[in-house]
């Protein structure tokens, strides 16, 4: 199964996130540090990356430009607690794959993910819908 790398300065979320997922079979590791997410992206590539839009050590924006530059073929997905439209349509608009409200929906967590893996393997994959939480 895929790699996959969590990025959200909440200890929690991280842990919870790669229990489920790995669960589900994939290879999750796991950060708080968006800096420290550079790192492990220049040491292994992450077919799938969950980044949290609000971290504490990096702006979203400026790691997501670096994550483009180091793996161009990995799967951005956001996740956020602070839901903007217009911060999403951007995202979205430079590559990211999906942007999504917490609480996050497990199931709709992993069916966003094996929708972006099965395109990816079509060819590249193309951002969906975004949905906002009010």
């Amino acid at each position: 199964m895929e790699n996959v790398l969590i990025i959200d300065d909440e200890l929690s979320m991280c842990s919870l996130l790669e229990k489920f997922l790995s669960k589900e079979g994939f290879h999750v590791e796991a950060t708080i540090s968006g800096k420290q997410s550079v790192n492990l992206i220049k040491e292994k590539f992450y077919k799938v990356i969950l980044c949290d839009y609000r971290l504490t050590d990096i702006s979203a924006e400026d790691l997501f430009e670096k994550i483009k530059s180091i793996s161009p073929d990995s799967i951005v997905i956001f996740i956020t607690g602070y839901a903007n439209l217009n911060i999403a349509v951007n995202l979205i608009k430079e590559g990211a794959y999906h942007y999504l409200a917490k609480p996050l929906n497990p199931d709709e967590l992993l069916e966003i993910i094996h929708k972006s893996l099965a395109e990816s393997k079509k060819g590249s994959p193309k951002a969906s819908v975004v949905r906002e939480q009010a």
